[in-house]
């Protein structure tokens, strides 16, 4: 008679651990353990006997007194369980020493591993198998109270300013790791946190503003530039802001900047007198200061994911900028026309403005990319998984080595859940030629031109010296480049002519 053989019928590595049906023992009935796992056997609600990983026994072998016993097994995974999210807002901070009143956030993934079976199957009814989303129930509360202690201690009454947050994310996942490593949520119930990480912190941008518009208010020669041109250097701030959190990861990870592997110590001081230049000069060469103290530092291995970066910074520095630029009106001109017979820089100007205008057109109306705010944005989840795609020559577009992997770029946080993990993320420019389906390289090329064509339509004296420099590396004239792009992205259907 073949007997009956007790073994994983789940292969989901959500699930911890995975119960049985009850069965009647007889001398046939056996426990099967695959590579992975350990085996319990359980009657009546104790635990009998433990099947070792790659092990099958009969279940009479551990005494013959539970034939024709009610019996079933648990089938526990050996292996680390899978990511689970963490995430909370609403942390009222009020920091009197910088004048700073604003709410934070943070979010993050967390693991565990089991350290003692007896406990974990205690633990739960047996009713139901153990999933990461049941252990995540009765362990959430506890990873946002020790986050939640640990982020608030942060930027309470110390000197580090809401615009200094990013740069403290790798200090912040140490003490919580730190903290929960000994929390008795996880040890009551066999368990102990193997990793933690922290994706982003948040402010709300109603806070951001309400902090500028302080400082904006000012007396000091310094502020009232700064409110002649807020929309300009708020800009700059976020700029200032993906510089300390990149100076964060060159202190944890060890990426090598120019020959000296120095840190940032150099570039912070140059932003601060580019800064302080602009304030007192409104100095045309602002820009390209900023421009060239990222592009010299930043090694050349990480140059895919930084030019990301900094065509994401772009867009954003270019839209708040207030220069005059002509609207888009109907015209019996095309772009190709104005192009071809330009006899003027305000020529080119009308034709960038046309095409990017019309790409930003066709990429929500024809592609259906999500559009919201005057943004594209993209689901969290979708973006992670772009991220673990975008390769070109086998180098991350959307992710930067680190010394656990590689870790996807952080994009602004347009919307999140309840508890406070990211909904939807802001697009970088080369995301939005991706989803509509262009290769990297050509979504790359798409990102190059996208970032030349926005300078041309918001005239500056910042822009002009940019587009002279990019013209002469690239070797072209500013009409033979503008045609390149146009059939480009008529090929790509990101263009048509109206």
């Amino acid at each position: 008679m073949k007997g009956i053989v007790l073994e994983p019928t789940i292969a989901d590595e959500k699930v911890l651990v995975q119960f049985t049906a009850e069965i009647s023992v007889d001398k046939h009935v056996s426990v099967k353990a695959p590579k992975g796992y350990q085996a319990v056997v359980i009657v009546d609600e104790k635990a009998i006997a433990r099947v070792s990983s790659g092990a099958e026994k009969k279940i009479i072998e551990y005494g013959k007194q539970w034939l024709n016993k009610k019996a079933r097994v648990a089938f526990v995974r050996s292996q680390v369980s899978s990511d689970m999210a963490w995430g909370f807002g609403n942390i009222r901070v009020n920091n009197e020493r910088l004048q700073e009143a604003y709410t934070v956030g943070a979010n993050g993934k967390y693991s565990v591993e089991i350290t003692e079976v007896g406990k974990l199957l205690n633990g739960f009814s047996g009713e139901e198998n153990v999933t990461t989303d049941i252990i995540r129930e009765k362990t959430i509360a506890t990873v946002k109270n020790i986050g939640t202690a640990v982020l608030a201690k942060y930027f309470a009454n110390t000197d580090t300013s809401i615009f200094e947050i990013s740069a403290h994310t790798a200090e912040i996942r140490k003490e919580m790791i730190a903290a929960l490593k000994n929390e008795t949520a996880f040890n009551t119930l066999g368990l102990k946190l193997h990793d933690l990480t922290v994706d982003g912190v948040h402010i709300p941008e109603e806070d951001l503003e309400l902090i500028k518009s302080r400082i904006n208010g000012g007396s000091s020669k310094a502020a009232q530039v700064h409110n002649d041109n807020s929309d300009f250097d708020d800009a700059i701030l976020k700029i200032t802001e993906k510089l300390n959190s990149l100076e964060e990861s060159v202190k944890k990870y060890g990426e090598t900047l120019g020959d000296n592997k120095s840190d940032f110590t150099a570039i912070k001081q140059e932003i601060e007198e580019a800064l302080a230049e602009r304030f007192a000069e409104n100095s045309a060469d602002f820009q390209e200061k900023i421009e060239s103290v990222i592009t010299e530092k930043v090694s050349e291995e990480a140059a895919l994911w930084k030019d990301t970066l900094l065509a994401g910074l772009d867009e954003r520095l270019q839209n708040a900028e207030k220069s005059e630029r002509p609207q888009v009106y109907n015209t019996e001109y095309t772009a190709e026309s104005l192009i071809t017979n330009a006899q003027k820089e305000t020529d080119y100007l009308l034709a960038a403005s046309m095409i990017y205008s019309c790409v930003e057109d066709r990429l929500i109306n024809v592609f259906h990319l999500q559009h919201q705010n005057k943004k594209f944005v993209i689901p969290y989840t979708e973006y992670l998984e772009l991220a673990d795609t975008a390769t070109i020559n086998g180098e991350y577009i959307l992710k930067r080595k680190t010394v656990n992997g590689y870790e996807p770029l952080q994009s602004n946080v347009e919307e999140t859940y309840n508890d406070g993990t990211p909904k939807l993320v802001e697009m970088f420019p080369i995301v939005r030629f991706l989803k509509a389906g262009l290769s990297p390289i050509d979504a790359k090329r798409a990102e190059k031109i996208s970032v030349v064509i926005n300078k041309i339509r918001h005239p500056s004296p910042e822009n002009k010296n940019f587009l002279q420099r990019f013209f002469a590396r690239e070797k072209q004239k500013k009409k033979e480049f503008l045609i390149n792009a146009l059939e480009f992205l008529k090929e790509k259907e990101l263009y048509i002519e109206k």
